[in-house]
């Protein structure tokens, strides 16, 4: 049996992702300093939950929470948890948008 192949669907998904990452980044940047950083944890854990589980229920698939391999999903865990802590915790020494442009202006300069 030949599944065909949608790519259309993959660069739409994608870039789906991409926006939502980039979006997630914008408003963690935004209430950064009146948050503190394991409320931001848990809101985006409970957002990302929500929108698995209306997923799931939307596509009409089985919500199981068996794995196969418990060692690594325990460590997948550890490593989010810490990935996003030291995320937030570079927050500030990230550069500002307009500082960005003016690495990247030269892109722009020899664009024509």
């Amino acid at each position: 049996m030949i599944t065909p192949q949608n790519n259309s669907k993959g660069i739409l998904y994608i870039l789906i992702g991409m926006v939502l990452f980039s979006i997630q980044d914008a408003l963690i940047k935004f209430i950064y300093e009146e948050a503190a950083l394991y409320e931001m944890y848990f809101g985006r854990t409970f957002v990302a939950l929500i929108l698995v589980v209306g997923y799931l229920k939307f596509s009409k698939q089985k919500i199981s929470l068996k794995t196969h391999y418990p060692f690594l999903t325990i460590l997948r865990v550890i490593c989010f948890f810490f990935g996003f802590s030291f995320f937030i915790f570079h927050l500030p020494t990230c550069l500002l948008p307009w500082q960005m442009l003016y690495f990247f202006q030269v892109l722009f300069l020899f664009q024509y």
